[in-house]
């Protein structure tokens, strides 16, 4: 997470909820609200040529978060 220790402490105090690897499937609507969403839980899977390691589906781990409102956050090399 591209955040400082202290703004991730901040945040958890301000009663914000993490979910990192963590991919969301479906947001729920209720008569035009969000209602929640389905996600999966992810691990990381063993590394590939570069090093890097993946997210891949945990199975069974399934689940929904019920919620009244959702912020969308999008990082840009640009």
């Amino acid at each position: 997470m591209p955040a400082r220790a202290e703004e991730v402490e901040h945040a958890e105090e301000e009663g914000i909820h993490f979910f990192l690897l963590t991919n969301p499937e479906q947001i729920l609507g209720d008569q035009g609200w969000v209602a929640g969403m389905e996600c999966l839980k992810m691990s990381l899977g063993e590394p590939d040529e570069s090093g890097r390691r993946r997210p891949i589906t945990k199975p069974g781990s399934e689940f929904k978060a019920k919620r009244d409102a959702m912020l969308k956050a999008v990082m840009s090399d640009k």
